[in-house]
């Protein structure tokens, strides 16, 4: 499995991240959605304590996508929150690729 990025949103003044995910699948075997978790790593603004997360496409579907956003316990370097993706359920076929944008 590879998931590959893309920015969706490259304006720095209004105040949301986009970003566009595809998740590939590379072996030679379906791909259990269930059992994947992706983190989109980032930095807060100064002062924010609340996000909002949609979905806004999805090949399996919205309804099929659980976003969360967590705040590391420790800080690093580049970044204090993550936003979590997970799916509740759906398949991948294997060498297929399945995108996923506008997550946040």
């Amino acid at each position: 499995m590879k998931v590959l990025y893309k920015n969706n949103d490259s304006s720095p003044g209004d105040n949301q991240i986009k970003p566009g995910l595809e998740v590939a699948n590379t072996g030679s075997t379906a791909l259990n959605l269930s059992t994947v978790k992706l983190r989109y790593y980032f930095t807060r603004d100064a002062g924010a304590t609340t996000f909002s997360t949609w979905c806004d496409y999805a090949a399996i579907g919205c309804g099929n996508i659980h976003t969360s956003v967590v705040t590391l316990a420790t800080p690093v370097s580049g970044a204090d929150s993550y936003l979590e993706v997970t799916f509740t359920g759906g398949t991948l076929a294997a060498a297929t690729g399945a995108t996923l944008a506008d997550l946040m």
